[in-house]
Order: structure tokens, then C-alpha cells, then sequence
């Protein structure tokens, strides 16, 4: 999943500003596209989710938060253009805040009046419900009819968990109080123990699903060609050499690089335990990230820079920072080139177009490049992919189409305090290319199950210790 943050807009990005104070940009501000309201005053933001019905306060951010993350640009006195990272956002100064921003709800928690706000919210924001065949007014119908005043907030849930679900978007989704995922959770066991007898049954009875650990599967796919597996935060990397010309860099994640020196010597789960813990207390978690990267991707480029070629496994690379992946990219970088583009959902229309570029690092790896991907490899991982076509055009793709979710998450928050994203952003290849709901395809194709267990199982049971895709790569190599 793409990474978000909590602060202003929720979207990731780490760049110095210009100015101390906030004090040149207060007002009242309306975004172009995101369903923003925010007000600038005695250095502080207030922010507004707004949509046609409903105006919500989400959250207040200092001075030194913002300030940190973003940089404030006056266009003109009624033009505040915010940006970082490759996001450039653009606010309309109004002299006051909509109506509804001001306007005394009567019942934040009436079900009725959340479920409207949702649907409402995604109506004005949401880009794809043409690509994923969705007709969002019949939804409308369909879900809102099972809503009534009495709805129980654990019911209210399900039936707009169970509409978003019908986008079949990893982007969009819900986030309640603990108590009600907890229950939500046991609900979803008990649904799935009805669903693994079916499975079961239709295997024989005495078949048994065996349990998964991604973690080691992972690892027994690298370790299979290479003899000293070298890992980096407990296997969010893993590297080392299948021979004296061909090295292999498995990325499982854009997140969870951050270098905060957590021993080795103590259990994953301990070690997870402590790096969440410095997550939460970092000012900026996204730099951490992208320093942590640098760090270790420096040290990978340093031992493999003299091999003829490198495989780069994303299959089992469920996203994160593009931060992240854009660091790692430009140590395989071959040309400085634009690599994508983004643009937001505004009205009938979209915002301006915000532009990423590359440049190779001053230690870019010279080798073939070659990518393994899945239907596993998703948002993070797939924006990875996408800027890698222009970045480095000559690499291969081995594997199956990824998953297609490339939008970051636009955060929102409902009446009775609950939490929801969506996908409002459309990133294209620089020739205009979206890839959304269809994912990138390889150039050699590799059959893989789209469902996760399944995927997984595939490799558990593996007991000639081949990888088809690791060998299509090292064919093609040895071919050259």
C-alpha cells in the first residue's frame, strides 16, 4: 500500500522551506481538486474535508510541521501554490469558510448523514470508476438502502466497507476505531473458516492448508540461487551474488528502510516492536526513510558495481514511500529523463499536472538491469516500475502484470470521527500512459495466482528450488 502521512494535504514529502513563519499565507484556502478547505492563522493550519454535503474538520498542524515538509509559494495574492516531492497543490484564497464549515451538525454520528459524506466524497474525488467498470449511482442506491436511523455503527461500517470493496481498489478503504476492527476482524475469521472448509472439501478431507510465513518464503526464494544472503531492517532487503557476473537485490517493501540501528541479535518481532517505536517519535519519518535508503543502497551499489548484470525482485513488494523507490531507481538510472507524471481529480476535470524527474546517481549501476514483477507488486512498487520504463529503458521485465493501484491515498475523515482513503490522483508514463486496474505488463511472461496465499503457496510448495523467472533472467543473460 502507498504510504500516507498526516500531514496537511496526507501527502508524503520531505523539503526544506524557505521561509520561518507562516505568516505571509494566512487565509482562508480552497484546493484545486482534493476536497480541501484550510485556514492559515497565528502559524498554525486548520484543515476542512469538504464535499456537497458535509464539512469536516480533520486536523490542526504548528508552524514547524509544516514548515519541515512543505514549501508555501505565493503566486499572486489569491494563488498559494504548496509543494514537495514531485506534488505541486494549488489553493484559491476565499474571503470566508463555505457555509457548511461552519454550519452545527445536529448528529455527527447519524448514519445516514456519514454514509452521504462517503459517497459524496468519493463522487467528487474518486478517478477511476470508468476503468473499474463502476456505476457509482447505483451503488447508491443499492447500499444506501440498507442505512436507516437505528443502523449500529458496527452495521454502518459494514455496509460502506462492503460498497468501497466493490471499486476492487487497494487504495480505498476504511479505518475505524479499534473496537470495531477487532469485531470486524472476528467477523472476517469466521467468514473465512466457512470459506477453507469449502476449500478444503473440494480438496479431500484429509488436505490441509499449511501456514505461510511471507517472510521466510521470501527469503528461501534468494537463498535458493544465492549462497550468502546479505539482508538489510530484517528483510526489507535482501542482496548477494548468484555468480561472479549476475547479482540479485530483492526489495519487499518502500518502507521500513529507516537506519535506526535496532540489533541483530533479537527476534523480528522485537526488532519491529523497536523500530515502530522510533517511527512514532521521528519529526520526519518519510526522511528517515529516504536517508536509510541511501544508506544501504550506497553500500549495495558499492559491492555489486562490477557485475555484468542485476536482477531486481519486486514480485512480493507491496508498496510504500515513493520516496523510496525513487532513491533506489536512480542507482540504476541510465539517462536523466521525466518519468511520470500525476494529476488529481478537480470537478469534471483534472488539476495541472505535477512532474517527476531522474538523475542517475554518481555511482549508477553499469550492468543490465532486469526486473521481476507480480501481481503482487503493488502502488510504491509499481510507481518503481512505471519510472523505471523511462529511466532505465534497455532493463527487462520478467514476470506477470502488477497489481494497478497507483494513486496515493487522499486521507479522509467522516462526521462521527472515522477515517477513509480513496484514489483521486491519475500517474501516467511520460507519453501519457495510465496502468491503473490493468498493472504494467512484463516483457517474458510468468504465470502467477492473483490471490496472496495462493501466490505464496506456489512457492512454498516448490521443492526443485527453480524460479522461472530467475532463470528466464539469467537465459537472457548468459544469451548475451
Amino acid at each position: 500500500m502507498k504510504q500516507i502521512s498526516t500531514v496537511f494535504l496526507f501527502i508524503s514529502i520531505s523539503i526544506t522551506a524557505q521561509t520561518n513563519s507562516l505568516k505571509p499565507f494566512e487565509g482562508i484556502w480552497l484546493s484545486e481538486g482534493y476536497g480541501r478547505v484550510v485556514e492559515i492563522k497565528k502559524n498554525k493550519a486548520q484543515l476542512y474535508d469538504i464535499c456537497k454535503v458535509n464539512c469536516t474538520k480533520a486536523q490542526i498542524l504548528p508552524k514547524d510541521i509544516l514548515l519541515d515538509q512543505f514549501k508555501f509559494s505565493k503566486l499572486n495574492d489569491s494563488l498559494l501554490e504548496v509543494s514537495g516531492g514531485i506534488t505541486k497543490l494549488y489553493f484559491n484564497k476565499i474571503n470566508d469558510l463555505p457555509e457548511l464549515c461552519s454550519k452545527k451538525v445536529k448528529d455527527k454520528k447519524d448514519p445516514i448523514y456519514n454514509f452521504e459524506t462517503l459517497w459524496h466524497t468519493f463522487n467528487e474525488n474518486y478517478c477511476y470508476f470508468e476503468e473499474r467498470k463502476i456505476n457509482w449511482s447505483n451503488l447508491k442506491t443499492k447500499y444506501k438502502s440498507q442505512i436507516k436511523p437505528s443502523t449500529t455503527p458496527f452495521e454502518l461500517f459494514l455496509v460502506m466497507d462492503a460498497m468501497i470493496e466493490e471499486l476492487n481498489d487497494g487504495h480505498s478503504n476504511m479505518y475505524v476505531p479499534e473496537e470495531l476492527e477487532k469485531k470486524y476482524r472476528k467477523d472476517q475469521v469466521a467468514k473465512r473458516e466457512i470459506r477453507k472448509t469449502k476449500i478444503l472439501d473440494s480438496l479431500g478431507q484429509d488436505y490441509k492448508l499449511p501456514p505461510i510465513n511471507v517472510d521466510s518464503i521470501r527469503l528461501k526464494v534468494i537463498s535458493n540461487y544465492v549462497k550468502d544472503v546479505k539482508t538489510y531492517n530484517y528483510g526489507v532487503l535482501n542482496y548477494g551474488f548468484i555468480n561472479d557476473e549476475i547479482a540479485i537485490v530483492q526489495v519487499n517493501g518502500m518502507d521500513q528502510f529507516a537506519n535506526f540501528n535496532i540489533p541483530k541479535n533479537i527476534s523480528k518481532a522485537k526488532a519491529m516492536e523497536l523500530y515502530e517505536k522510533h517511527s512514532e517519535k521521528s519529526q520526519n519519518y518519510t526522511r528517515d526513510n529516504t536517508d536509510g535508503t541511501s544508506y544501504i543502497m550506497n553500500k549495495v551499489l558499492s559491492e555489486i558495481k562490477n557485475t555484468k548484470a542485476c536482477i531486481i525482485d519486486v514480485r512480493f513488494n507491496g508498496g510504500g514511500f515513493d520516496e523510496v523507490q525513487l532513491e533506489i531507481l536512480k542507482r540504476f538510472a541510465t539517462q536523466d529523463t521525466l518519468v511520470v507524471t500525476k494529476k488529481a481529480r478537480n470537478g469534471n476535470g483534472f488539476t495541472k499536472k505535477s512532474k517527476a524527474y531522474i538523475s542517475p546517481s554518481s555511482d549508477a549501476y553499469k550492468g543490465d538491469v532486469y526486473f521481476l514483477t507480480s501481481h503482487q507488486t503493488a502502488s510504491a512498487a509499481e510507481d518503481f516500475i512505471l519510472c523505471a520504463m523511462s529511466a532505465v529503458p534497455n532493463a527487462i521485465r520478467i514476470g506477470s502484470n502488477t497489481t494497478g493501484i497507483f494513486s496515493d491515498i487522499l486521507d479522509k475523515k467522516l462526521p462521527n470521527g472515522w477515517q477513509y482513503g480513496l484514489s483521486n490522483e491519475i500517474y501516467e508514463s511520460p507519453d501519457g500512459m495510465s496502468y491503473e486496474a490493468i498493472g504494467i505488463p512484463p516483457h517474458h511472461q510468468v504465470t502467477y495466482h492473483k490471490k496472496g496465499y495462493w501466490f505464496y503457496k506456489e512457492f512454498y510448495d516448490n521443492v526443485s528450488k527453480k524460479d522461472e523467472a530467475i532463470d528466464i533472467a539469467m537465459k537472457l543473460i548468459q544469451s548475451k
